[in-house]
C-alpha cells in the first residue's frame, strides 16, 4: 500500500474540527443547564474531544465507524443545546 493510502484525508480532518467547534459554547451551556444535570454537562467536552480524536484515527481502518462517531457527536451537540429548554 502506498503512503498516501494510509493517511486520513485533510477534508476529514477539517470535518472533525468543525464538528468539535460547538464545544466552545460550553460556558453558556453550563450557565443555562438546570440543576441536577451538571454531571452530563461536565462530561460533554470530554466526550466531544474523545469522539473527535477517535473519529480521526479510525477513518483509515474503519471508515464507517468514523461516520457513526461524527453523527453521534452531532446528536450530542443538539441534545446539549436542547437541555435547558426541556427542564
Amino acid at each position: 500500500m502506498e503512503e498516501n493510502d494510509k493517511k486520513t484525508p485533510r477534508w476529514f480532518l477539517w470535518l472533525v474540527i468543525v464538528m468539535m467547534l460547538p464545544v466552545l459554547s460550553f460556558p453558556w451551556i453550563v450557565s443555562a443547564a438546570p440543576q441536577g444535570t451538571s454531571m452530563f454537562v461536565w462530561f460533554y467536552p470530554i466526550y466531544v474531544i474523545t469522539s473527535g480524536w477517535l473519529a480521526y484515527h479510525s477513518y483509515v481502518p474503519r471508515r464507517h465507524i468514523s461516520y457513526i462517531l461524527i453523527a453521534l457527536m452531532l446528536l450530542s451537540h443538539v441534545s446539549m443545546w436542547m437541555l435547558p429548554d426541556l427542564v
